[in-house]
């Protein structure tokens, strides 16, 4: 069948309501409740400050070379990116869809979409409702429901999370596997070395992510 506008908007809209209410099941909403049982000890409790200060006492770094490598892992999660990138690869899978490395970077982008659209309703909406506030304000990561700042969960360390999540997927050599992962927690880690976010934050929007690239990669024959 030739490709059509219409005809892929309609396949997009199906695989992504497919997406959305494969993500929002009873079993993975039971996953989900423990990242947030464990990001509720944390932010509700003295932890959640202690981690904050311990790192900045004792691992963080004034240094020219760490905040052009903070601003650089931050970017990951910066809007343009997470939305050019993804089309941008996308669009590339369509017009070479023969090649195989142009395909792959066509399936990275569609995957990229995918994990994001299925996390991000639950990472914005829930930080909106869980409140609390960022490390620069001395104010303190406590949970406020609709009254605290929308800090409950890091928005960059979701989306900066994904693209290495999404490699890691797609990946089935385990060394690949293991950098990707640790690569995927970068944009959280400079969120905290920045006094963005607290602990819990950058660690629920980690989870969300991680949850949602599992969902996708067990459709993954499923293509936009």
């Amino acid at each position: 069948m030739p490709f059509t506008p219409k005809a892929w908007l309609r396949r997009l809209w199906q695989v992504l309501w497919d997406d959305f209410r494969n993500f929002y099941t009873r079993r993975n909403l039971v996953r989900l409740a423990l990242g947030f049982l464990v990001g509720a000890i944390l932010a509700n409790t003295p932890l959640d400050q202690w981690l904050a200060d311990a790192y900045q006492a004792n691992l963080h770094s004034n240094s020219r070379a760490a905040t052009a490598f903070q601003n650089g892992t931050k970017g990951l999660g910066d809007r343009d990116v997470v939305i050019l990138a993804p089309i941008v690869a996308m669009t590339v899978g369509v017009l070479a869809p023969a090649h195989p490395a142009t395909a792959a970077i066509g399936l990275w982008g569609s995957q990229f979409t995918r994990t994001f659209l299925a996390a991000a309703p639950m990472a914005y909406g829930a930080s909106w409702l869980l409140g609390g506030d960022r490390p620069k304000n001395d104010q303190g990561s406590h949970w406020q429901p609709w009254r605290g700042k929308p800090c409950g969960i890091s928005g960059h360390a979701m989306a900066g999370s994904i693209s290495f999540l999404v490699l890691a997927g797609m990946s089935t050599n385990p060394i690949v596997q293991t950098l990707c992962y640790a690569g995927s927690g970068l944009t959280a880690w400079s969120r905290v070395d920045s006094q963005s976010h607290y602990p819990s934050q950058v660690l629920l929007g980690w989870w969300l992510s991680f949850l949602a690239m599992r969902l996708i990669r067990k459709r993954r024959r499923v293509r936009l």
